[in-house]
């Protein structure tokens, strides 16, 4: 279910099940619809095409029904697609801000350790999934945030009974 911290697993999801109906071509434009002159193949198109839109349709929550449902994409699972899609492109950087701020306002209580933990675990997947790479910077990757800064974060939100991992 496409929700605001989930949008690149979903969009994994969906271009996996694309992937293996082999629809994925048509999904990402790199195919255009077959052509009438070709009866049966544009005749079995017509007919999956809403029901793969139903795929995406279904697994969207009520807010995002409202965002990105309508008349000129409720059969054209390539155009709702690409209006979601084009929609998370543009809101990236909030995306992103407000994950590392969800981030830094995590905070350990004495005697609560495996809840922060598993609290950080879940924003640095996040993190991840609005696209922040997180890691070691090599002459062949990128990343946003070095791990050191990442580990200097959690450390300094441990209360004052972890001060000996200082």
């Amino acid at each position: 279910m496409l929700a605001e911290d989930n949008y690149s697993e979903w969009v994994a999801a969906i271009r996996a099940y694309f992937l293996f109906i082999g629809f994925l071509d048509y999904l990402d434009g790199d195919l255009d619809p077959p052509d009438k002159n070709n009866a049966k193949i544009h005749n079995k198109y017509k007919e999956q095409c809403p029901n793969e839109a139903g795929v995406i349709f279904q697994s969207l929550n009520t807010n995002n029904h409202a965002k990105f449902l309508n008349k000129s994409n409720d059969k054209r699972p390539d155009v709702l697609y690409n209006s979601i899609v084009v929609y998370h492109k543009s809101n990236q950087s909030k995306n992103q801000a407000r994950g590392f701020y969800k981030l830094q306002a995590i905070n350990c209580k004495d005697k609560e350790l495996n809840g922060f933990i598993s609290g950080i675990r879940i924003q640095l997947r996040h993190l991840n999934s609005v696209g922040i790479r997180l890691g070691i910077p090599t002459l062949t990757t990128v990343i946003d945030i070095s791990d050191e800064l990442t580990a200097e974060i959690i450390v300094s939100k441990l209360s004052a009974g972890y001060d000996n991992l200082n």
